[in-house]
């Protein structure tokens, strides 16, 4: 009894092992950078600070806002359109980082800007790459907050390129290659 649970087992282990050796395959393929993309001044300047003082369209004095045309530039003339979204929190704070501004909110030529793809807001490009749009920015001060204290922060934008990237691959049908090697193993 023994000598036959025995060879069933062996018989078992045979049978469950691969008849054919792994196979390793490079796949070949390329990609091109098709465009540039940033945002800037409205004169293609480098953009900078964007300073928040208190919001003249606000009766509450802890609203604060800044704003400013800004320019959405493609290197590629036959781009359409831009997808813009915030990809974390935005922060702005103080250097010790014990007071920090809340509510702090981004909205482009009057259309809020969320946070995560599934926010994302698409953005029309004129016909040369370049679009200008009013950019906003609104916060609401820290309650606690003290005269002459200097806040600084980011909002961690993410402009994207509604043309996606094309993957090349070879000439050759790999699958086809796959099945001659499996034949000579």
């Amino acid at each position: 009894m023994k000598k036959l649970a025995i060879s069933t087992l062996a018989i078992a282990i045979l049978a469950s092992s691969p008849l054919h050796a792994a196979l390793h395959q490079d796949v070949d393929i390329t990609a091109e950078i098709t465009e540039n993309i940033s945002i800037s001044e409205a004169n293609g300047s480098r953009l900078g600070a964007i300073t928040l003082v208190h919001d003249l369209r606000s009766l509450d004095q802890n609203d604060y806002a800044g704003e400013r045309e800004v320019r959405l530039n493609s290197s590629n003339s036959s781009h359409d359109e831009f997808v813009i979204y915030i990809s974390g929190l935005p922060t702005l704070m103080t250097d010790d980082r014990q007071k920090a501004f809340e509510n702090i909110n981004l909205s482009i030529s009057g259309r809020d800007i969320g946070i995560g793809n599934d926010n994302a807001q698409t953005f029309a490009v004129e016909g040369n790459g370049r679009s200008n749009v009013d950019f906003r920015v609104t916060a609401r001060a820290p309650a606690n907050a003290v005269a002459g204290e200097i806040y600084t922060g980011v909002i961690p934008l993410m402009l994207e390129s509604s043309t996606s990237a094309v993957i090349h691959l070879p000439d050759a049908d790999p699958l086809e290659e796959v099945g001659d090697q499996e034949d000579q193993i």
